[in-house]
């Protein structure tokens, strides 16, 4: 009995060493992450992000794309504070991005222009900081495109047969 006895605190005292362990890597790899973000304000330091920022506002900015463009002409809205997806950005942070898509869709539309807002948040343990992509199309590809992006998404893969794939929220909206 008191060999089972030591044995199971040897085994207890080893995973409180495993979760100790893994909560200082968690910690270093966010550290390291954040070091290396480009579109991080590092306050510490007080160095803007590397991204060149375009217009700010107290919460969130606007910049050029980091990665290559879809096309000319391309803007991101970036939260200052690090988040790994939009879903985690309060209701001041929310209402100074739509600010940022309104002034955006109104500056495309007088270049005779449309627009489609996207964020991608496809791999979130690599904890990117998250963003809303501006992407300038001609006035037909965006009309067409919803009805693109509902028949790609309607065709997906069947992973997706468990939930339903697609949600109509403008018709949702409209009903109450």
């Amino acid at each position: 009995m008191d060999d089972n006895a030591s044995k199971l605190a040897r085994r207890v005292h080893r995973s409180e060493i495993d979760i100790k362990n893994a909560t200082i890597n968690e910690f270093q790899k966010m550290n390291r992450i954040l070091d290396n973000c480009p579109l991080c304000h590092h306050e510490d330091t007080n160095t803007p992000p590397i991204a060149p920022v375009v217009s700010l506002a107290t919460r969130v900015f606007l910049t050029l794309p980091t990665e290559p463009q879809l096309n000319d002409g391309c803007a991101t809205i970036v939260p200052i504070q690090h988040r790994n997806n939009l879903l985690e950005c309060d209701d001041d942070e929310w209402e100074e991005i739509r600010n940022f898509m309104k002034s955006l869709t109104r500056m495309y539309h007088d270049q005779g222009r449309d627009v489609i807002f996207y964020e991608n948040a496809a791999e979130p343990r690599r904890k990117r900081h998250a963003a809303m992509e501006a992407v300038p199309l001609p006035y037909e590809l965006g009309e067409t495109s919803p009805a693109f992006f509902k028949e790609a998404i309607l065709s997906s893969d069947s992973q997706w047969t468990q939930h339903r794939k697609l949600i109509d929220t403008l018709a949702k909206s409209k009903q109450g």
